[in-house]
């Protein structure tokens, strides 16, 4: 499931954001870097309002 989300992200393949919630607690750190790299950011804003 890992690798089919990661896959997805980059345009390979089809699978739903909510699969992230079934991740560890190592993969998923992964997984919101990698979201955050494709936004063209690499931070975490915990607690901002837009």
């Amino acid at each position: 499931m890992f690798l089919s989300l990661v896959l997805s992200m980059v345009g390979i393949g089809i699978t739903t954001l909510a699969s992230v919630e079934d991740l560890d607690d190592r993969r998923l750190p992964i997984v919101l870097r990698a979201i955050l790299r494709l936004a063209g950011n690499d931070t975490i804003a915990v607690g901002t309002r837009l």
